[in-house]
């Protein structure tokens, strides 16, 4: 058009580091996330720092991410982010809501970039929308790809639908991807094993391992001594630009703290989680995004998760679990988490005070007896290492050889 302005060329930011050691004997892997994986904003941040951390030990990583989790970065986080010093090189991308929700040029092009200077053994696309930049990579440079979903997401999209309208447009694309990506994909990894029967209509006879959400065993266990609060401090964490976590706002005071107060008058329900709402209550109190999660875990009395509506694995309640507190949980906010463990109450929301309730006056902050049994299975080596395993059989060798860890 005449008189427009003209075009700019797309932005984005490589880092390589040097102290990661060349070798060329490790395979290598490209791996692409639609989030920032540096920064556990949600369990889908936390599971991909997991997937990172873990891969970059055994293989030889690259990363290519965007900015922010969903949403543009907050600015008074900067700093606050786990850093992933084994990634060899990585291009991060300035978020955008149409890059996120639709499809990023600035994304594909890094992708390519990496792609076209060297060979990769393995393509690992980071869940959701970033299938649709498997499709178009695996096409275009023959690398196997990897799908590791979060959830069924177009489901989840269906859902928030009900409380954002443009969701609901966007639940078509998202669903044409996933369904795509999943029956396309190398290996697919799902999250549950209801999800994994999801994916089996897409894809019945090819590879599906079910990696739950895990927890750092070095960060969340039991070990610790516990606080003794002024205040008996009832803690939830969770990202509140999601609808469903908001809705655990109203459930609290309309259900929940009423009858919890009654018995404990100066009881705290503390909040965790980014974008607080800006409630005042002298029984509820919101931190905002914090940098030290597990020292306010560790330092609660009960947790609770009175979800309503969820998909995905619960990633706060393995983690609450593991460090030995009492949670307090629905069904839905249970999804996925064996019910063996005895420290764990599955309750409707109606229940939720008279339990809190049990579980003070019984007065037991951490309790241990199942820690054990929790790290066993959720430690992040032992899940991510089945992950490990697939791809020495996709390269065709064994299982049981494993890759040696070649830190610099």
């Amino acid at each position: 058009m005449r008189g427009a302005a003209p075009r700019q060329p797309y932005t984005f930011t490589y880092f390589q580091n040097d102290f990661v050691h060349r070798n060329d004997r490790r395979h290598k892997i490209l791996y692409l996330a639609v989030h920032d994986p540096h920064t556990p904003l949600s369990g889908a941040g936390v599971r991909s720092n997991a997937f990172v951390r873990f891969l970059a030990e055994h293989f030889t990583l690259d990363l290519v991410h965007m900015e922010g989790s969903g949403q543009a970065p907050l600015p008074h986080n900067e700093g606050k982010v786990h850093t992933l010093p084994l990634v060899r090189r990585k291009a991060i991308i300035p978020f955008s809501k149409r890059g996120y929700f639709i499809f990023s040029g600035p994304f594909l092009t890094a992708a390519r970039h990496y792609l076209s200077t060297e060979r990769y053994d393995a393509m690992v696309c980071d869940y959701g929308l970033c299938g649709a930049y498997g499709l178009i990579l695996k096409r275009e440079f023959n690398v196997p790809v990897i799908y590791s979903s979060h959830n069924v997401e177009y489901l989840g999209y269906l859902d928030k639908a009900l409380q954002d309208f443009r969701r609901l447009p966007l639940a078509g694309w998202v669903y044409a991807v996933e369904k795509a990506i999943a029956a396309q994909a190398d290996i697919v990894v799902s999250i549950t094993e209801d999800e994994k029967a999801h994916y089996r209509r897409w894809r019945p006879e090819k590879s599906i391992i079910v990696i739950p959400q895990g927890i750092d065993e070095q960060v969340f266990h039991p070990n610790y001594e516990p606080v003794m609060n002024e205040r008996k401090t009832i803690l939830f964490c969770g990202n509140f630009t999601v609808p469903f976590n908001r809705d655990v706002i109203r459930m609290v005071r309309e259900k929940i703290l009423p009858e919890v107060r009654k018995a404990c008058p100066d009881v705290l329900f503390s909040f965790i989680g980014a974008a607080p709402p800006p409630i005042q209550d002298p029984n509820m109190k919101f931190h905002g995004f914090v940098k030290d999660y597990p020292a306010h875990l560790k330092a609660a009395d009960v947790v609770i998760s009175p979800m309503l509506r969820g998909h995905g694995f619960p990633t706060k309640i393995i983690e609450a679990l593991a460090c030995g507190k009492p949670t307090v949980a629905t069904p839905v906010g249970a999804r996925g988490v064996p019910r063996t463990f005895g420290n764990l109450y599955v309750r409707p929301v109606e229940g939720f005070g008279e339990t809190i309730l049990q579980i003070l006056n019984n007065g037991r902050a951490v309790d241990d007896d199942h820690c054990a049994e929790i790290r066993d299975q959720f430690g992040w080596d032992a899940l991510v290492g089945k992950l490990h395993d697939e791809l020495n059989v996709l390269w065709g060798r064994s299982p049981a050889l494993q890759v040696v860890n070649q830190r610099s």
